[in-house]
């Protein structure tokens, strides 16, 4: 089953969509001990207590770490945009999930 067709059928069995934004950063020299792994566990838990069925984060499209984090977890992109008056690419990813 792909992600999209479980994203379908957990829609079908809980009802209306509903999308949590988790944004965390840990900086470089605190990567690689855990700190990102305990944030993102802790934060998809929140979302689903929430009874979110997506988790939705963004992030720097230069902060390849960031990014292959997340891609690791499940999350795909949705979109890529730079703000106004700035330069720099952010990307929008998505994971969706039912509640537990």
């Amino acid at each position: 089953m792909t992600s999209s067709s479980a994203a379908r059928r957990c829609a079908r069995r809980r009802g209306e969509d509903a999308v949590a934004t988790v944004i965390a950063r840990v900086l470089p020299e605190h990567r690689g001990r855990g700190f990102g792994a305990a944030l993102y566990e802790a934060g998809l838990g929140h979302a689903r207590a929430a009874g979110a069925r997506a988790v939705e984060t963004v992030v720097l499209a230069a902060n390849e770490d960031g990014v292959r984090f997340a891609r690791a977890r499940g999350f795909d992109e949705v979109e890529r945009y730079v703000l106004p008056g700035e330069r720099e690419l952010w990307l929008t990813l998505r994971l969706e999930t039912c509640p537990s």
